[in-house]
């Protein structure tokens, strides 16, 4: 995958649950307080292990395991939490922050704690915030959800063009033909000619996602 300087690319398969420790104090081993789950729409189950991150504990069953679980369908996705052990090392309450990272929008929204409507947040973002104990059993449901999609590519090729380093002429000259190019097929042929490789596979990159 090609990307500038800047950029790095991370990919994530359909499903994924990435848990993100909020905590930002260097060498801190300790569980935290603040649990960000990076969840990605499909359907899977994950599960989140914790111990004391010190001692054999947990060779005596002293370990925390939280079962994370999201489902979608129609137009619906649902993420489930469960499972999790109240030891020492482990906080008493928790606040649980949802990334839904390529959900554009939805309308209908229901967070629920062991079984009962409770209240939230939700920040700039688009971040779900919801606390509770760890034991406890969280589910939020998402109705009538709209998934985010790629730019056309007209918009990513100019996007890319803008940080070629060549003078604005050479940019033109590249990009002026494709404007008029309204077939897939002619304009990965035209694409495939350019002489520069970072670009020409970059450009590429962006057509596949094409329909």
């Amino acid at each position: 995958m090609y990307r500038d300087i800047e950029n790095i690319p991370v990919l994530a398969k359909e499903g994924a649950i990435i848990p993100m420790d909020t905590n930002d104090k260097t060498n801190d081993c300790s569980n935290p307080e603040k649990l960000e789950l990076r969840v990605y729409r499909g359907n899977n189950t994950f599960t989140l292990y914790e111990d004391d991150g010190e001692t054999f504990g947990y060779k005596n069953g002293d370990f925390s395991e939280t079962v994370i679980e999201v489902r979608e369908e129609n137009e619906s996705l649902s993420v489930k939490v469960s499972g999790g052990r109240n030891f020492s090392f482990m906080p008493e309450n928790r606040e649980l922050v949802f990334d839904f990272c390529d959900i554009e929008k939805y309308e209908n929204i229901c967070v629920k704690c062991n079984g009962e409507e409770v209240d939230y947040s939700i920040s700039e973002k688009g971040e779900i915030s919801v606390s509770a104990d760890v034991e406890s059993k969280i589910e939020i449901l998402l109705e009538k959800v709209v998934v985010k999609t790629n730019p056309d590519w007209e918009k990513s090729f100019i996007n890319v063009l803008s940080k070629l380093d060549a003078k604005n002429r050479t940019k033109s000259k590249i990009y002026l033909p494709m404007k008029v190019i309204k077939d897939k097929e002619k304009l990965v042929k035209y694409v495939r000619k350019l002489s520069h490789d970072a670009l020409r596979n970059q450009l590429l990159e962006i057509l596949e996602d094409l329909q």
